[in-house]
């Protein structure tokens, strides 16, 4: 027995020093996790027997389950959609296990379960979801039945095939974002410059991913139209958007100096070490006033959106992500890269201004003193989220994958 707790320590604490590196989150925390006072073992499997008491409560049978992440609520988003688009004929839940700190975001999500729960093992969770359940849908291909922050999807797919389980996974990233790839499609990669054993770790996850995708031939979905090109087969879910939640007054672009936003998610993957600089340069020759809070609630992104003219989403990623919809939404004029091979996934024009490291600061500071320029681009942003962001067209996908009649 001991032999066997050795083992499954080693191997827990190899799989976690691969993963987290991978994602750029300290080692030290995460083996810490492993190491913690034996009753977070036992709190770990009661969060997972709460959990699974969840899942039984429902009457009827569970036809789809996301997770276990939930990054930005996008997961919580697809699976309302779903439950809009087929009615009765779908129950969606979505499920997340907390291994990446984004607790104090609050994103809404149907079951949440601790840090100790996502290290454990609990035979009731793991059963309760193969019986209750039609479809999974993994993210990043994370597990959904066990060992949550150490395992990887392709362990469990046999035992949820073997259970008449449809699966499928979903990408948000990082999680599939070949850097070779990324380099060679797109002119201004932030991959271009960057080497070493971070990155070489980042290839490893993504290469084991990919490696996946191919063998399984599990359907694949992608949260950003800019990883379908990198993704053979991958399918495009819009985030889920609530365009009302950001809508409100604003003022008119060119009344007093421009306030222009850059709220990165990531720094390293938005490009902020090149969108600062440039920003900050048109701020000190008093062109506009540059806003780049450190932290922002959810309750308070609406507001802020509300309050700004210009939101710089991204420089070097070449995707749309949350915060572009989000200030599209509110009304804001969006600067982001954005290559025409991208926009082409989108099945209408993004009404977003496209720049690069090389222009940036010469078409913030045309904004700022040719605002009427603009006016119209500005003025397509609510119409565009309200047709590609309200879930149908990502609940139309997921139907047309998996054989669903809408309402």
């Amino acid at each position: 027995m001991r032999d066997g707790r050795v083992g499954w320590f080693l191997k827990t604490v190899k799989n976690l020093v691969f993963d987290t590196l991978a994602h750029s989150f300290p080692v030290y925390e995460r083996v810490k996790r492993v190491c913690r006072r034996p009753h977070s073992v036992s709190q770990g499997r009661a969060d997972l027997a709460v959990g699974a008491a969840k899942l039984q409560y429902r009457r009827e049978r569970l036809r789809v389950l996301f997770g276990p992440l939930n990054l930005s609520g996008a997961a919580f988003g697809w699976s309302r959609a779903i439950n809009h688009f087929a009615g009765d004929q779908f129950s969606s839940l979505t499920f997340e296990a907390l291994l990446r700190g984004q607790k104090h975001f609050y994103f809404p999500v149907d079951i949440s379960l601790s840090e100790d729960a996502a290290l454990v093992n609990s035979d009731l969770w793991a059963d309760t979801v193969l019986g209750r359940i039609n479809v999974a849908i993994s993210e990043s291909a994370k597990p959904l039945l066990r060992n949550f922050a150490t395992a990887h999807f392709a362990r469990e797919l046999p035992q949820l095939t073997a259970a008449g389980i449809h699966c499928g996974v979903l990408f948000h990233g990082s999680d599939i974002r070949h850097p070779d790839r990324h380099r060679d499609m797109f002119e201004h990669s932030l991959f271009g410059e960057h080497s070493g054993l971070k990155w070489s770790l980042l290839k490893f996850h993504v290469e084991r991913n990919l490696k996946f995708v191919a063998d399984s031939g599990v359907p694949v979905f992608v949260s950003t139209p800019d990883l379908i090109p990198l993704v053979p087969g991958a399918k495009w879910l819009p985030h889920v958007i609530d365009g009302s939640a950001f809508a409100g007054p604003r003022k008119t672009l060119g009344e007093g100096k421009l306030r222009v936003l850059h709220l990165p998610s990531n720094p390293l993957m938005k490009g902020t070490a090149l969108i600062d600089p440039a920003l900050q340069k048109l701020s000190a020759g008093g062109v506009i006033e540059y806003i780049h809070p450190n932290f922002v609630s959810r309750t308070e992104i609406g507001p802020l959106l509300r309050s700004v003219d210009v939101v710089v989403d991204q420089i070097s990623l070449g995707g749309p992500g949350v915060l572009l919809a989000e200030a599209l939404a509110a009304g804001c004029l969006v600067v982001s890269y954005l290559p025409d091979f991208v926009r082409e996934q989108m099945p209408s024009p993004c009404p977003a201004i496209s720049a690069d490291p090389t222009n940036l600061g010469a078409i913030i500071a045309d904004i700022a003193h040719h605002p009427d320029n603009y006016e119209d681009v500005q003025a397509g942003g609510p119409a565009w989220v309200r047709t590609t962001h309200d879930g149908s067209l990502a609940a139309q996908t997921f139907a047309q994958v998996f054989g669903v009649k809408g309402n």
